[in-house]
């Protein structure tokens, strides 16, 4: 964050304070507590499971929270309870597009949805197209058959040449599928009001 003030910096695959987290921490993976990863600067939080109401209560309006769900049920609380964006993991296990497809009338196209597991470039468009606002990817998807070479020697160039290919499917999709929609503006008050989506903000 000291190095690049103009991004925003998230914790992610955090766990709520608990047993769980006692027993990861335990094999040696340390998973910082919530509170431990605002406090270092984080711009938003995210988990691929559900965050518990006291975090909603305590960092809501504070922090970006993308709450991990897997059912509507699970995304409409976590709505209710403040979350910014709702986070299916793998959707297409459960059917891809189609399953946002299906579940967006029925909930007056509300659900402000982040997709993350599998969503290489060439599947972008698709998911756009169905009212998708955000994405995540690993290194894995983005560089394709070059992530173990990087991973032995960083190539800045490649990286750079690669996340910018990405992007630009990712624009094109949104000129083309969520065109009124100002995604450049970075302002996510004005985000909400062209999707019509709970944002929470």
């Amino acid at each position: 964050k000291r190095e690049f003030p103009e991004m925003a910096i998230g914790a992610a695959t955090l766990l709520e304070e608990g047993k769980l987290r006692d027993f990861v921490n335990s094999t040696g993976h340390i998973v910082p507590t919530i509170g431990e990863a605002v406090d270092a600067g984080a711009d938003f939080i995210v988990s691929l499971l559900p965050f518990r109401e006291p975090t909603y209560a305590r960092y809501a309006g504070q922090v970006g929270i993308i709450a991990g769900v897997k059912t509507p049920g699970e995304a409409a609380q976590a709505l209710d309870w403040g979350a910014n964006l709702v986070k299916f993991v793998n959707p297409h296990l459960e059917g891809g597009p189609d399953f946002f497809r299906a579940m967006d009338p029925a909930t007056y196209r509300s659900f402000p949805f982040f997709v993350t597991g599998g969503m290489r470039s060439e599947v972008l468009p698709a998911y756009v197209a169905v009212g998708v606002l955000a994405f995540g990817a690993g290194f894995d998807l983005i560089l394709g058959p070059d992530y173990r070479s990087c991973q032995a020697v960083f190539e800045s160039d490649l990286v750079n040449e690669r996340l910018n290919a990405y992007l630009r499917t990712l624009d094109r999709a949104r000129r083309q599928y969520q065109e009124p929609v100002p995604f450049a503006s970075k302002d996510a008050t004005a985000i909400g009001r062209a999707t019509g989506r709970c944002l929470n903000v």
